[in-house]
């Protein structure tokens, strides 16, 4: 499993990388991160050691990378992973606001009942 930083670096490098060979991607290209100098290094080497990325080279702020086929599934995955909690999300919307909109009727029903014995 990543941390976050080295998620977002993930998503990222598939964002600036549009082929599936070596690309060459500048530092500042990776802004958005958060990541720069020796953090960004860190996280590549990590996503390297999962087996998620291949650096050719990395020289004065320039990247020589390669996004392995074990990235695109794993970020495949956490999209899939993020439309399913956000759908579970509007359900439990739905039916909490559909459980309030029911109470709300019984209870008036029941005052409705109370003063029509009353």
């Amino acid at each position: 499993m990543l941390d976050e930083l080295s998620q977002n670096l993930l998503c990222a490098l598939s964002q600036a990388m549009p082929s599936d060979g070596f690309n060459v991607v500048e530092e500042s290209e990776l802004s958005e991160t958060g990541l720069s100098g020796e953090e960004l290094f860190r996280a590549m080497s990590e996503l390297e050691a999962q087996g998620l990325l291949e650096v050719r080279y990395a020289e004065g702020g320039a990247y020589c990378l390669r996004l392995l086929p074990a990235s695109r599934g794993y970020i495949e995955r956490e999209r899939r992973s993020d439309d399913e909690a956000r759908k579970k999300e509007k359900l439990c919307f739905l039916f909490s606001m559909l459980g309030a909109f029911v109470g709300g009727l019984l209870s008036g029903g029941l005052v409705l009942a109370i003063s029509l014995l009353v």
